[in-house]
């Protein structure tokens, strides 16, 4: 009888902490950002979240637009999302057609932003570079705009 009752409690504690671990899992926390350097009330912010290294500046996970305030700033949520890495790019989308403009070799024209404020050298920035980690708490991700540089 007790090793029935022993085998009992084996069992409903190995319940409990697969449970426990899958609430866990299904845990989210918030992405903000917050971008500086724009032209005051001038353009709109193209914010991408990414969450794999092979999509990274490729395939966003969210996007979003947001105009530029009197300050020449951008607030924004990105959602809540489950822990792992993420990587935020930032285009500042001066006149407003919805996508980076680039000159010659494809350098942008206009400036960008990449969190952890990553700099690319000979190409964009790198995703373990801009890469940051979610782990237990919300992430608020503070970027400074910049023009590329070749």
């Amino acid at each position: 009888m007790r090793s029935l009752i022993k085998r009992g409690l084996t069992v409903l504690t190995l319940c409990t902490a697969v449970m426990a671990n899958a609430a866990l899992s299904e845990v989210e926390y918030a992405i903000e950002v917050n971008v500086t350097g724009a032209e005051p009330e001038n353009g709109q912010m193209l914010i991408s979240l990414f969450n794999a290294s092979e999509d990274f500046l490729v395939t966003p996970l969210v996007q979003t637009i947001v105009p530029v305030d009197e300050q020449g700033n951008v607030s924004s949520s990105l959602g809540s999302h489950p822990p792992g890495y993420y990587a935020i790019a930032v285009v500042y989308d001066i006149n407003k057609n919805g996508e980076l403009d680039t000159g010659w070799f494809g350098i942008p024209k206009e400036e960008i932003g990449v969190s952890n404020n990553a700099k690319g050298r000979f190409g964009p920035s790198k995703w373990n570079d801009a890469r940051f980690l979610l782990t237990d708490a919300p992430v608020k991700m503070e970027i400074q705009l910049a023009k590329a540089v070749p």
